[in-house]
């Protein structure tokens, strides 16, 4: 679906934003205009984040102008090269990948012990929020397709909530709190998390990722070529790629993780 105008769309937690998101934010209205696309800005602000993924989503469709909705966290470094990408890509639904706010400094300075240079040390201790189908992960021009992956930064058209909702793979949603925050007419909830047989849940990303991949809406499509941060106590970043890189080089010729790219 072609980019038309973009539903900006940002959940926050007592109105606080990174200056490295509004350097995000910046980037992203650069590209939009580039490329001819207008764009609406909308943020919801609240601890539950379910909630406000939810509001968001909701509040796009209700907007029958707008042909995606862009997720972009306040805590989120995207570089313009990386949003470039998801904007020329031509995916109904495509997210950066990026890793947690944590890093393991013990396993990062036994990896630089082994010889390993730093950018490929830090890659190989960071956990990336992305869940893939098989272990023979294929990359063609730094894309893949994968099972999930975490909501900082994804563009989503709006051909597959209407999917979602047309097989019934979100249940209609009654929330007074959402009706005071202005939404009218039919809520649908996209974001509750998803019980697993072993008692635990899916976050409300991953939820919404099984919605898609139950219903079969589209296939989920991540860019793992570029350096995505996640601002914490630092800025945590590294590249995916070459996270997947650094493992293949790391491992026993016998073990079965393949990285084919195209």
């Amino acid at each position: 679906m072609k980019l038309e105008k973009v539903f900006i769309a940002t959940p926050t937690v007592s109105g606080i934003v990174t200056t490295a998101y509004a350097g995000t934010l910046v980037a992203v209205t650069i590209g939009l205009r580039a490329r001819n696309a207008t764009y609406r800005y909308t943020n919801f602000d609240g601890s539950d984040i379910v909630m406000a993924r939810n509001y968001l989503a909701n509040t796009f469709l209700q907007d029958a102008a707008c042909s995606h909705i862009l997720f972009v966290d306040s805590d989120m470094a995207v570089p313009q090269e990386t949003l470039a990408v998801m904007f020329d890509s031509g995916k109904d639904f495509i997210g950066t990948v990026y890793p947690e706010r944590r890093l393991d400094l013990e396993k990062y300075g036994s990896y630089l012990m082994k010889g390993q240079t730093h950018r490929a040390a830090l890659a190989l201790s960071l956990i990336f929020n992305v869940r893939h189908s098989s272990e023979d992960v294929k990359i063609d021009k730094g894309l893949c397709r994968v099972n999930g992956l975490g909501f900082g930064c994804v563009l989503i058209a709006r051909s597959v909530f209407e999917k979602i909702i047309a097989k019934r793979g979100a249940d209609r949603l009654v929330s007074k709190k959402l009706r005071l925050s202005g939404l009218q007419g039919d809520m649908y909830d996209f974001f509750g998390e998803i019980a697993l047989k072993n008692g635990d849940h899916l976050s409300e990303d991953y939820s919404f990722c099984e919605r898609v991949n139950r219903t079969a809406a589209c296939d989920i499509w991540a860019y793992v070529g570029g350096s995505v941060g996640h601002v914490g106590q630092f800025t945590y970043g590294g590249s995916y790629l070459e996270s997947l890189e650094a493992q293949i080089r790391t491992m026993a010729p016998a073990e079965p993780v393949k990285i084919a790219k195209r």
